[in-house]
């Protein structure tokens, strides 16, 4: 994979109208369900393009969703043919403890399988750090500022000389509570924006490509489920996804790529799906950076566990349209 520079495409969100970005809350869509609870009203384009395949739900119309999920119609669905849950915090726990359905996670390791905190704290545990980019977890701004300080274009342990931080919210998704900081005054903004969390500061490298590898965690054992691409703006923020099917490789992607990617991510997932009997599916976003002293390295960065990853409902889409 070649790194390439996300310095200039700043409006690049702006420029290009990318379906993975307009259709973001609604990939249920694209899945072979019965029902899905959507909490706006769906985009008609989106529908019809589905439609014309053949694909998607029927539409309910609910007030309340979660009390109504619970009642009528909709409880009557869920109850013959389940529903597919996006997240699983307290209240998805209480309808569906309502609706007699057993709990597929429970929303505390919901909450802590998809932690960028937890996963970096389970590497140093494993003895795998080396897989994520130099950081430090903070909680204070004395915190931050020796982290910058440490990690700012420093080289250490033969890692890429970074050219800039990036400071983000351990707990948040898709870029947002991410800032890519060089100054002083950028770090005490990205702190302020912290509001108290525990966050990560990290080394950061502005040139770099940005994939995910997949899993699926079953009862026979971890299930390779592909590679993807990912198409990111402002640096940080993700809007899409590159894939590929069959024997078509992805562009710039080799399989030795491919196999370097699902070794940096298979510790994790196989600490959840052994140690902890996770079982669902399972995604890990990598980059391949380069720094200012023109190395590259490859580092693990986020998992993405039990919703499906973005990435996860454009290959099941896939999958459906070229049977058709």
């Amino acid at each position: 994979m070649r790194p390439v520079s996300v310095e200039h495409h700043g409006n690049f969100a702006q420029e290009l109208a990318i379906a993975g970005r307009q259709f973001y809350g609604g990939r249920a869509l694209v899945g072979d369900c019965v029902a899905i609870v959507l909490p706006y009203e769906p985009d008609p384009h989106h529908i019809d393009f589905l439609r014309a395949y053949g694909l998607g739900p029927d539409i309910i119309r609910v007030g309340d969703v979660y009390a109504d999920a619970m009642r009528g119609a909709t409880a009557d669905l869920i109850r013959r043919h389940g529903i597919q849950l996006f997240w699983v915090g307290t209240e998805e726990a209480e309808v569906l403890r309502e609706l007699g359905i057993r709990l597929p996670i429970s929303p505390a390791m919901m909450q802590a399988i998809n932690c960028k905190g937890v996963f970096r704290k389970i590497g140093a545990a494993m003895g795998v750090q080396g897989h994520m980019p130099l950081h430090a977890l903070c909680r204070t701004h004395a915190e931050a500022r020796d982290a910058w300080q440490r990690l700012s274009h420093v080289e250490a342990d033969g890692h890429p000389i970074p050219d800039a931080i990036i400071v983000k919210r351990r707990d948040l998704l898709s870029g947002a509570g991410m800032h890519i900081v060089r100054t002083r005054e950028e770090l005490d903004r990205a702190v302020k924006d912290m509001n108290g969390h525990e966050y990560i500061v990290e080394a950061a490298y502005t040139t770099h490509v940005s994939a995910s590898a997949h899993w699926d965690a079953t009862n026979r054992g971890l299930i390779r489920a592909g590679v993807t691409l990912q198409l990111i703006s402002h640096g940080v923020t993700h809007e899409g996804n590159v894939i590929a099917f069959g024997e078509a490789m992805l562009p710039g992607v080799s399989r030795d790529d491919e196999e370097m990617m699902y070794g940096l991510g298979e510790p994790f997932v196989r600490f959840w799906h052994a140690k902890r009997r996770y079982r669902g599916m399972f995604g890990i976003d990598i980059i391949r950076v380069l720094g200012l002293d023109r190395r590259t390295r490859s580092y693990a960065i986020e998992p993405n566990a039990f919703r499906p990853p973005a990435p996860r409902y454009a290959m099941a889409l896939w999958r459906q349209i070229a049977s058709r």
